[in-house]
């Protein structure tokens, strides 16, 4: 079955669940509060944006996780010097936010979902809007990105 529509109001970021240990203490990461597909997928991008690995594991498993991993190393093995540099630019970048706008959502089997839609928002300053799919199953009382494919740019750079 397939339903087709616009998503309005995804639930707020602010669903966090945060434990009592911060991360700069070595603590595992504050675990999301991913109640919904929705939520899962846009606290992944969320999380994709900002480079932040630890979170985006958090809410990854299957080929998700095996590309948030696959990001990590290759930011790793940039040379110490330029990964400054680099690092100074992702996160600029990761000021401005993103939304997931849903332009789908599909029921697979095995309780799985399917959200397509695009990234929209801002990129260093321009308009920025991508397609993007994520492929979603539930994990306990939560949900997980299993498979996410970024794809086309449909903003026009100057």
């Amino acid at each position: 079955m397939i339903c087709v529509g616009v998503v309005g109001a995804i639930p707020s970021l602010q669903t966090w669940v945060w434990s009592p240990a911060t991360e700069s203490e070595g603590a595992p990461p504050a675990q999301p509060n991913a109640r919904t597909p929705e939520q899962a997928a846009e606290l992944f991008l969320d999380a994709w944006r900002k480079r932040d690995h630890a979170r985006a594991r958090t809410l990854s498993t299957g080929t998700a996780a095996e590309q948030v991993e696959a990001r990590q190393a290759r930011d790793e093995r940039i040379p110490p010097e330029q990964r400054r540099t680099s690092q100074a630019l992702w996160n600029r970048l990761a000021k401005e936010k993103l939304s997931l706008r849903i332009r789908e959502s599909q029921d697979l089997p095995g309780g799985k979902i399917a959200l397509r839609g695009a990234a929209v928002g801002r990129f260093a300053g321009q308009p920025y809007r991508r397609q993007v799919e994520f492929l979603l199953r539930p994990y306990e009382s939560t949900w997980r990105v299993e498979d996410v494919d970024f794809g086309t740019i449909l903003s026009d750079f100057d």
